[in-house]
């Protein structure tokens, strides 16, 4: 047999008999070509079914065996022992995802039901998680939203901008109508050649949230053309300079305990151009 890896969990098994190299089959009345069987268990609960044996619960985990007896053909008995192994598999930390931008209901089973699925996709909105040694066991956790809600925008009111270049003095006429830009117009900043005297006027107006417009505004110029080269101012009066010498001119400084200069002495004389 093979062990048993849960208390709460159920390991069959079933007997064949060979003689030669023909299987005899199970019966209650043994006669020729068939057998049947007796089982005894120790530490378990078991059924049995012909000649298949369910263990079904665990009563005592440190002394578990299974003793079979095997009648062939009424000829000869068999017996086998069966000492069985338990191991008890360890918690896993299972994971389900749903995409529902909406609360969904807590996952259940094996967590793929109800829109809910094993695989982490660019579409998941939910997750929730749960420890079991198998998936079908324990409690799926509430579900937990790991992308933000979805929101639908508005739009907001937004202005509109349009140029216009122009060489006269006169200021140009507030364009009208809805189209963007106008003709003659346009939605993007134009540079002035100041060479050709331009100037740059600009207009505005608000796009409502209802995608109404307000009217636009009157022309203003933005650019100014250069001005004209000034005269040039008088000249300065000369003023009075102040030169002045060290002598000697081989001043040094030294380093000892006290700072000193060489010579010791020197002369500063001042001189007035």
């Amino acid at each position: 047999m093979s062990p048993i890896l849960d208390a709460n969990k159920t390991i069959s098994t079933s007997v064949s008999v060979l003689r030669g190299d023909t299987a005899l089959t199970y019966s209650e009345v043994v006669k020729s070509g068939t057998f049947n069987m007796t089982v005894e268990a120790t530490g378990v609960k078991y059924t049995q079914t012909d000649n298949a044996i369910t263990i079904t619960s665990i009563t005592d985990v440190q002394n578990m065996s299974v003793k079979v007896k095997v009648n062939c053909e009424g000829e000869g008995i068999i017996t086998k022992d069966f000492i069985l192994d338990w191991e008890l598999l360890p918690d896993a930390i299972w994971v389900t995802y749903n995409d529902s931008d909406s609360t969904p209901t807590k996952p259940t089973g094996d967590g793929s039901t109800d829109g809910w699925h094993r695989d982490f996709t660019s579409t998941v909105v939910w997750m929730s998680n749960k420890s079991s040694r198998v998936i079908t066991e324990g409690e799926w956790s509430e579900p937990v939203r790991i992308k933000g809600e979805s929101v639908k925008g508005e739009d907001a009111p937004y202005q509109q901008y349009i140029y216009k270049l122009y060489t006269t003095d006169e200021t140009p006429t507030k364009p009208t109508g809805t189209e963007y830009p106008p003709e003659g117009w346009s939605k993007d900043i134009l540079v002035p050649d100041q060479a050709l005297k331009q100037r740059l006027y600009q207009c505005v107006r608000t796009v409502n949230t209802d995608k109404t417009y307000t009217a636009w505004s009157n022309p203003l110029q933005v650019t100014a053309l250069d001005g004209t080269k000034g005269d040039k101012g008088d000249k300065g009066d000369t003023g009075n300079s102040i030169t002045y010498s060290i002598s000697p001119s081989n001043v040094q400084f030294v380093a000892s305990k006290d700072l000193q200069i060489t010579p010791a002495s020197s002369l500063f004389t001042c001189y007035k151009q």
